[in-house]
């Protein structure tokens, strides 16, 4: 099994491992289990669902003060 690293800026600190969920588009959220950690392009209302579900998140698009960011926050 091949083993990636991903980097980025953290937006809360913390380790978090799991399978990795990667969508494109968000037709797609119903791919992913509980507890994944979602990849997704950008913030979407249709992600909402599986921000939701995610053990952790990745972003492609943002900042810390971005949409996404703080819905996965609260």
């Amino acid at each position: 099994m091949d083993k990636a690293i991903l980097r980025g800026v953290p937006v809360n600190q913390g380790v978090v491992t799991g399978k990795v969920t990667v969508l494109s588009n968000y037709s797609h959220i119903n791919n992913m289990n509980e507890g994944d950690i979602l990849v997704i392009p950008n913030s979407h209302p249709d992600y909402a669902l599986g921000v939701m579900k995610a053990g952790g998140l990745i972003c492609e698009e943002g900042g810390r003060l971005s949409h996404i960011c703080i819905v996965a926050l609260e």
